[in-house]
């Protein structure tokens, strides 16, 4: 390998500060994690999601739908990291 070179292909096309590529990838990174911490902060959703993450017999005794929570939470992980 010749010095100099690159040795993942498009690594130089994710580094560029052109300016349209640096704002698209931060804006895709950016407002997923704005929306859950916006979610996760002043929703009744949000509570339940923070009380099943402390502990797993809390919201059952709290009345709250605990697998399809659970479910719905792993669901939508999933879909960001596909992301």
């Amino acid at each position: 390998m010749a010095l100099g070179m690159s040795v993942a292909p498009f690594a130089g096309a994710l580094t560029k500060t052109d300016g349209k590529r640096v704002a698209h990838l931060t804006t895709a990174a950016t407002h997923p994690y704005i929306a859950a911490s916006v979610v996760s902060r002043f929703t009744r959703l949000g509570r339940n999601f923070i009380a099943i993450g402390s502990d797993r017999r809390a919201p059952i005794i709290a009345g709250v739908n605990f697998k399809a929570l659970l479910v719905g939470t792993f669901a939508f992980s999933g879909a960001l990291a596909a992301l």
